[in-house]
């Protein structure tokens, strides 16, 4: 796989010189060189990203190309749906599959939970192949609690690679079968007993030679199913075939010994009977082929339904037993993994609900059967890997919608309103995502971006607003025929005309202007004869011709520097017949001639990646020219000499990035080192090839490593958890945010102004998000969580202060406090002078009052001019003709109305002491009833109200003051009812 992400362009490259005295003779200076240009840059190195992934949604399986565009995440692979991780295990809602996101995510190991078992208490202990729940280190088995915690006490440790398949609780006693030689250092061989309290390893100790996979109690005896057998078997003596029982408290077997030929999967206890299912074909001696039914006392029962192949799952509700496998007959009868027959004679019922692949768990819960498995339906709906089928054969509306890389469901414990379900899924309710998808960088969910592609991506290539893909695909967008390789629109994922049309695998893809260059498995693009890599018109998509390095074998890794292409496969020669192995660099431009750049490794090259003037290669190799180096090398960028730098793997490695002074890579490889045990994925110092403590940890191989710019880093491959995360198929490995300049306040800190809190400078991945809290005198103000704050009477005397926390995807926060800023005390009084300057006026258009206030500080200004009333009223030059109004009242053109007028009113703010100049303009009544007043009266008396505030408290200062206006000659409309302007 090819990383094209950052990388700088090195020294011009020299023509095809072969002469291999000249290139040895200068590989000792080169490699000096750049181990000193390696030394230099050691300091330029940026913050590391967590260890721990970002929550963000995951692939039901492999992600083998990433590239990131802005804040958009693409994916290549071969997956089908992408959805929130759960991990494998889920609390369900039992009416809609609904999955609630609060309980502890079990992660590490294998990523599995094969056993549940309700604790009677509201909790539940659960068994399989994990190292973490929560979080929490737990080795295959824990005890979650009835509010969803971890049980902090409860810690028993099994070994690395060790799986708990069985539970079983009884009398104050967890019984645990599995695959295991012990427990907290305790020799127990596959089963053991663990106080239900404390965890600590009791005295039952069956010390069965083979894996114990089923468990059930009756009383004081414990039924045990698996694959031990032979002469010491059983209490390392003892011979039990497949199947025993034993004491409850000290584990010594008992005389039940139904001797089955072959593996027992599944014990179900009903009264004296004794179900037993798996992959045997005899029984005490009788056929039973996969399923049969033996007595307490170990006599075997005539019941006998005839399964044709293996049942893994056994439940009894009732007169009926409902069995699970991937067989396709009860006796006669056709049944496609599902079943039930009765519990007396074996004879299949009716109910038939045919799931169209493996059954590995029931349970039974009233009159609904939960069947959980590795099937897409089942009842003809679909249903994936989980469902609920009533007694009756209807499905249920109960749809998880499942979904992992196996994602089968191997326990099920139905609990009130919940289900719980364990397995090896990694998600639920996910979207349709065939083998292409983004996800967005800011919150990690899915976005509409759907290519939908027939089968794998493997490259991925962002320019512009087009993604190009390659792969093994031979349509896209459900219909439009793209061989191979394609190009979409970058948000909506349609494809566009560009169509090279190759005849088999692209894996690899890099562009340099307007050439797009591929490398693959094929020979042919459309009519063209082409060697396993070509540069096409990226554009158009039709070859250039007069470019052809014609290598001899399939190209795996492109990356461009500058005007050379580095190239990295699996051929031996290059050029028509030139002997060069793995890797090459040719130009970009002309016919795509060969440099002397030859590092000559003795094994396949699946990533290059050019960083200034050093090349890093990974894939499966153990020298450079003659130097050692396993796996992982740098050299320089003129000839491909190996530098000293030497991470010194053990495994293959798929695909590198580089990210300021870190190398980053993923494959199937480990650490060799002693001290530090690190596999799949790791980061090394750039310049002295130190691993450094970064550690996912995925449990299988990673096909896919990108560094975006804000050093966030991404991985993609097979793996299904990390040690501490569920995360299956894609990880986003932020770095935290770090704040480098604190936030500030602005505005000015008294009443009734408004302050604004500034973010400060961060660093680490974006995007971020950002949320604020506001403090008066370090303690939090209720509601004050904007970006803005109005500083209110409280405050006077007190220390105000804001927070700003940013978030990214990473786990962690940070969070920066301002300086604070002091709100004066209030004062007890407030003085201003209030008053008219002069002698105030009507303007003679518009009838606007001019006057000018003084004050002796900041503060608010309200004021209110109304008429004052004459004898028959302000407005009638004499007493009415008709009628008198009533107290209160004037008459205003022969109408009644409030003896008060309103001229005007208003507010003006005065920012600091001094003189305040303000307008009053007549409101319409004022206007009316100023022009009245004028026809009869050289002058009219008005009322000024003003009330002033001060900004940092105290009394309002109200002053009252009339004045007579005399207004200049108006002009007035020549219309009935005369109006000012």
């Amino acid at each position: 796989m090819s990383d094209i992400g950052r990388f700088q362009r090195g020294d011009e490259t020299i023509g095809p010189l072969r002469a291999a005295s000249r290139q040895g003779a200068i590989r000792s200076v080169v490699a000096l060189l750049t181990s000193l240009v390696l030394l230099a840059l050691a300091g330029s190195a940026m913050a590391a990203p967590n260890s721990t992934s970002d929550t963000t949604y995951v692939t039901n399986g492999t992600v083998s190309a990433i590239a990131r565009a802005g804040n958009t995440i693409y994916l290549g692979g071969q997956f089908s749906v992408v959805g929130p991780r759960t991990g494998p295990f889920a609390s369900l809602n039992a009416a809609s599959g609904a999955d609630d996101p609060t309980l502890p995510q079990v992660s590490g190991g294998e990523a599995a939970v094969e056993a549940v078992i309700s604790d009677g208490n509201g909790g539940e202990y659960i068994g399989g192949s994990f190292t973490h729940v929560g979080g929490v280190a737990r080795s295959d088995v824990a005890h979650i609690l009835a509010n969803g915690t971890v049980d902090p006490n409860w810690d028993p440790s099994f070994g690395v690679g060790d799986v708990v398949y069985a539970l079983a609780l009884s009398s104050g006693n967890v019984y645990v079968g599995g695959s295991f030689s012990k427990v907290d250092g305790t020799v127990r061989n596959n089963a053991a007993d663990l106080n239900a309290s404390t965890g600590a390893v009791g005295s039952w100790n069956p010390d069965f030679n083979g894996d114990v996979v089923a468990l059930a109690v009756d009383g004081s005896t414990v039924y045990v199913g698996g694959e031990f057998s032979g002469g010491d078997s059983t209490n390392g003596t003892l011979t039990r075939n497949y199947l025993a029982a034993v004491s409850s408290t000290i584990g010594a077997a008992t005389g039940w010994d139904p001797n089955a030929s072959s593996g027992v999967s599944a014990i179900a206890i009903s009264g004296s009977t004794i179900y037993v299912g798996g992959y045997f074909s005899s029984i005490g001696g009788q056929s039973r082929t996969y399923a049969a039914a033996v007595d307490t006392s170990g006599s075997i029962d005539a019941w006998d339904p005839n399964p044709n192949s293996t049942v893994y799952a056994l439940a009894v509700s009732g007169s009926t037993v409902y069995l699970g496998g991937i067989f396709t007959q009860l006796g006669a009868n056709t049944r496609e993994s599902l079943g039930a027959v009765d519990a007396t004679s074996g004879v299949a019922t009716s109910w038939a609900p045919n799931p169209d692949g493996d059954v590995q768990s029931i349970a039974v819960s009233g009159t609904t059967i939960y069947v959980g498995g590795y099937f897409d339906s089942i009842a003809g709906k679909n249903r994936s890997d989980l469902a609920a089928v009533d007694a009756d054969g209807t499905l249920d509306g109960f749809d998880p919608e499942l979904s992992g890389h196996i994602a089968a469901v191997s326990a099920i414990l139905p609990d009130g309103s919940s289900v719980l379900a364990g397995g090896d899924f990694a998600t639920a309710a996910g979207v349709t995502r065939d083998n292409a998808a983004a996800i967005n960088a800011a919150d990690g969910t899915v976005t509409g971006w759907n290519p939908n592609a027939d089968n794998d991506v493997s490259a991925l290539l962002v320019s512009g607003n087009t993604v190009y893909l390659g792969g093994s695909f031979s349509t896209i967008n459900g219909a439009t025929v793209r061989h191979y390789a394609a190009a979409v629109d970058s948000t909506t994922g349609t494809a566009n005309a560009w169509n090279p049309d190759a005849n088999s695998d692209v894996g690899a893809l890099a562009i340099s202007g307007n050439t797009v260059f591929l490398g693959g498995e094929f020979t042919e693009l459309g009519t063209f004869d082409v060697n396993y890599v070509a540069a096409v018109d990226a554009t158009t998509g039709t070859p250039d011709t007069s470019w052809n390095p014609d290598p001899d074998g399939g190209i795996e890794a492109l990356a461009v520097s500058g005007s050379t292409l580095y190239m990295g496969g699996d051929f031996g020669s290059i050029n028509g017949g030139v002997s060069q192995f793995n890797a090459a660099a040719v130009s970009t431009t002309g016919s795509g001639t060969v440099t002397e750049w030859n590092p000559d490794p003795n094994g396949y090259v699946d990533a290059i990646v050019p960083d200034g003037g050093t090349i890093y290669l990974g894939g499966s190799f153990s020298t450079i020219g003659a130097t050692a180096r396993h796996d992982l090398a740098a050299v320089d960028n003129e000839y491909g000499a190996a530098t000293s730098w030497s991470p010194d793997l053990s495994g293959s490695v798929y695909a590198i990035a580089v990210s300021g002074g870190t190398v980053y890579a993923g494959g199937l490889f480990s650490t060799p080192d002693g001290s530090v045990s690190i596999n799949n994925a790791a980061a090394f110092d750039a310049s002295t090839g130190v691993v450094t403590s970064w550690d996912p940890d995925p449990n299988n191989q990673v096909e896919a490593v990108s560094a975006a710019s804000d050093g966030t880093i991404y991985l993609g491959g097979s793996f299904t958890t990390f040690d501490l995360d569920a995360q299956a198929g894609f990880g986003s490995f932020s770095e935290a945010p770090a704040n480098n300049a604190l936030p500030v306040i602005s505005g000015t800190p008294a009443l009734g102004q408004t302050l604004t809190c500034s973010n400060g400078t961060w660093s680490g991945s974006t995007p971020q998000n950002y949320t604020y809290k506001w403090l008066r005198d370090g303690t939090a103000i209720g509601g004050a969580t904007g970006t803005s704050y109005t500083v209110a009477a409280g405050d006077a005397g007190h220390q105000l202060a804001c927070v700003v926390t940013a978030a990214n995807l990473a786990a962690t926060t940070a969070s920066a406090t301002s300086a604070q800023v002091s709100v004066p005390t209030a004062t007890a009084t407030v003085a201003a002078t209030v008053g008219f300057s002069g002698s105030a006026s009507v303007n003679a258009s518009s009838g606007t009052v001019d006057f000018d206030e003084t004050v002796t500080a900041a503060g608010a200004l309200r004021w209110t001019l109304t008429f004052k009333n004459g004898k028959y009223g302000a407005f009638d030059a004499k007493k009415p003709k008709h009628g008198h109004c009533t107290r209160g009242q004037v008459r205003l053109k022969q109408k009644c109305g409030p003896a008060t007028i309103v001229y005007s009113q208003g507010h003006a703010n005065a920012a600091e002491a001094g003189k305040l100049d303000f307008s009053a303009k007549p409101t319409a009544a004022g206007r009316v009833a100023l022009a009245y007043a004028l026809k009869h009266h050289k002058g009219i008396t008005v009322r000024a109200t003003l009330i002033f505030q001060a900004s940092l408290g105290g009394p309002a200062v109200t002053h009252t003051s009339t004045l007579t206006i005399t207004p200049r000659a108006l002009k007035q409309k020549k219309k009935k009812h005369e109006m000012l302007r």
